[in-house]
């Protein structure tokens, strides 16, 4: 963190409260100023680095900023500097586990629908290995393919986050903590879950590529249990789409297991 801080020449800065704006939008060019390009690309992987190891946190708005890499403007180094400024405010934050609870795989999956100026949306995921326990894998990315609705947009998010969660079950087992119940999987779309247990009208579903029906032959062979989640409860929200500081801060904490003294 000091090093990311120092490199983007941020020492003495003030602090922000969240590491991207709710009111910006990335749609919009401020400038057609150009910046040095190498430069830029060094403070993104300095946070890149941090991001996928401690912080997930700062996945979503690592992910909008990384977009830019191959041309940089002025507005985009600014992004990044918010970034640096959320990083110098929560200097305290990190990734806390604890031992003494259950070795089960939970999921939270969510994505925001028709988010970029191209129609795609955003989706993210994290797992944690016990309830409630820190981050073990997370990812915050844009879509592939255009999705028709918000619950839809969510049915493809979550294909992504159980096709990751398979490989996670054999990697339990393969060292020797595995389990024959399934694992629980968050969704707050609730049309999305009524999709994955076949309880929407075909017609609604039948344009929806084959891969991604994938879920439901995993909760039929009992990998995988989906649950309806509330929203304010989501933690992958906070990997999805900018957040009040409230908000972003309580869903940060949640998804570091990180409490506050």
């Amino acid at each position: 963190m000091d090093k990311i801080i120092h490199t983007a020449n941020l020492t003495n800065c003030k602090g922000i409260s969240t590491p991207i704006s709710t009111t910006q939008s990335y749609n919009d060019k401020f400038d057609n100023i150009s910046v040095d390009k190498t430069y830029y690309l060094k403070l993104v992987g300095l946070i890149n680095y941090l991001a996928s190891y401690t912080r997930p946190d700062l996945l979503y708005s690592l992910s909008r900023v990384a977009q830019a890499c191959s041309a940089p403007t002025q507005s985009d180094l600014i992004r990044v500097k918010r970034i640096v400024r959320y990083i110098s405010e929560t200097r305290e934050y990190g990734i806390t586990y604890d031992v003494n609870i259950d070795f089960f795989i939970y999921c939270y999956v969510d994505a925001s629908y028709n988010c970029y100026d191209d129609g795609k949306g955003h989706y993210g995921y994290t797992f944690c290995i016990g309830k409630g326990n820190g981050s073990v894998c997370a990812k915050s990315s844009k879509m592939k393919v255009i999705a028709l609705s918000s619950t839809e947009a969510e049915y493809v998010a979550l294909c992504h986050a159980v096709s990751q969660l398979i490989f996670l079950r054999e990697l339990m087992n393969q060292l020797g903590f595995g389990s024959v119940l399934p694992s629980i999987v968050y969704e707050d779309n609730l049309p999305c879950v009524k999709m994955v247990y076949g309880n929407l009208n075909f017609n609604t579903t039948k344009h929806i590529n084959v891969r991604y029906h994938f879920t439901k032959d995993q909760v039929n062979v009992g990998n995988v249990k989906i649950i309806h989640c509330p929203t304010e409860e989501m933690i992958a929200d906070v990997l999805t789409k900018p957040l009040a500081a409230d908000q972003h801060r309580y869903l940060s904490l949640r998804i570091l297991n990180h409490s506050m003294q």
